[in-house]
């Protein structure tokens, strides 16, 4: 969705005039890419009058700033627009294989010029940078806000895409132009919770510039006998695959599922030999809590410390919490075989506790959640019943 900053300029767009027939406003969109930051596209207003051709870019950020990982994942996602010239805006994506679309907008010189006005508010230094959202506020949504309030009123859009219903949200859409990168959406289901799954109107998918790009083509602006077209003209600037980046397909057994169900194959296997043999498989239970541990840390860090709005909350902490740590600290001391016990118990009813919530429809799951979680409960439902028994578990 974003683009690395490129030579952005920072400097402020002379006034326009309002009576100036030649002065043009187009929505850019990019095609999609490759890079994570780039599954949805790239969008960017095009701005044309008296010898200026620039594009007003949101989407600049700097991998290489100073704890920009952190603060990226803390919540603290700080972008900044600039002017880029068209010409170096259009071949740095057309040198990408990326097409880059040209809609030209149906606005009157005093709304055009209204346009450049507030992008140049937004260039302000105090404007400059601003708290990125992924889905509310971001380098679509911004181009979208502006050119409403220029013409002050909303865009009428008549319908939505097809892939998309009334039930559509914020994960749907992602869904749908992550397909080629199972993992990357298997992140993003564990790192962000509820807050985008419940149902959002045509208007809230067009936070995907993509998507953007679409319902531009069918907008209307104005009412009654004053309705016009948004889109006066659609042009080609670079050429390139419709559909952005063409991804190779990942295969089947490389998938989140596959890696899944192998991990369950293993823990049934272990659980039957253990409850058979009255014997705990310390290694497998240490390997697996371990990593259960790690990324509950995680969670709980976008949870409670993260600002990102969409993180928290996120019910999968029942199931993935720095309690999981637990395991690998005391599987292997004897004597803390009740305190571990005790934790299995607690680990059983949260799973519980998660399952109903899912059940209740309170935050989607991705698939491959399923086994992995069915994993951990055989493991601690195995430990409970082994220790139970009166001789007590052989140990390997």
């Amino acid at each position: 969705m974003a683009h690395v900053a490129m030579r952005a300029q920072q400097r402020i767009l002379p006034p326009a005039d309002t009576t100036d027939t030649s002065l043009s406003v187009s929505l850019l969109t990019c095609a999609p890419g490759s890079e994570i930051y780039e599954l949805e596209g790239h969008s960017g207003l095009r701005l044309q009058y008296a010898g200026v051709d620039v594009v007003a870019n949101w989407g600049l950020f700097d991998f290489n700033s100073p704890g920009f990982v952190y603060r990226f994942v803390k919540g603290e996602t700080d972008y900044c627009v600039g002017l880029i010239p068209t010409r170096a805006f259009v071949t740095a994506y057309a040198d990408d294989g990326r097409r880059v679309t040209e809609q030209t907008l149906n606005l009157t010189p005093r709304q055009a010029a209204e346009v450049v006005e507030l992008v140049n508010d937004n260039l302000q230094p105090a404007n400059r940078v601003y708290r990125y959202n992924y889905v509310l506020d971001n380098c679509a949504t911004r181009p979208l806000c502006i050119v409403e309030r220029a013409i002050g009123d909303s865009i009428n859009i008549p319908c939505g895409l097809a892939e998309f219903d009334a039930s559509t949200t914020f994960r749907n859409v992602m869904q749908h132009f992550h397909a080629g990168y199972p993992w990357y959406q298997f992140g993003i289901d564990l790192a962000l919770g509820s807050g985008i799954d419940y149902p959002i109107d045509t208007r809230s998918t067009a936070f995907a510039p993509e998507v953007l790009r679409q319902l531009a083509a069918t907008a209307t602006i104005g009412h009654g006998i004053d309705t016009r077209p948004l889109v006066t003209s659609t042009a080609i600037l670079a050429d390139g695959p419709a559909q952005g980046t063409i991804l190779p397909h990942t295969p089947w057994w490389r998938t989140p599922m596959a890696v899944a169900l192998v991990v369950l194959a293993v823990s049934l296997l272990l659980t039957w030999r253990d409850m058979r043999h009255r014997r705990t498989s310390q290694w497998w239970d240490f390997t697996l809590f371990l990593v259960y541990g790690i990324e509950g840390c995680v969670i709980a860090f976008l949870v409670f410390v993260s600002t990102h709005e969409a993180s928290s909350p996120n019910y999968l902490i029942l199931w993935l919490n720095p309690l999981c740590l637990i395991v690998p600290a005391l599987v292997w001391l004897r004597r803390c075989r009740k305190a571990l016990a005790v934790y299995h118990g607690f680990n059983l009813a949260a799973i519980a506790t998660y399952a109903i919530c899912i059940m209740a429809g309170m935050q989607y799951i991705n698939p491959a959640f399923l086994p992995l979680i069915l994993s951990g409960a055989l493991r601690s439902f195995s430990y409970i019943y082994i220790y139970r028994e009166p001789k007590g578990p052989k140990q390997q």
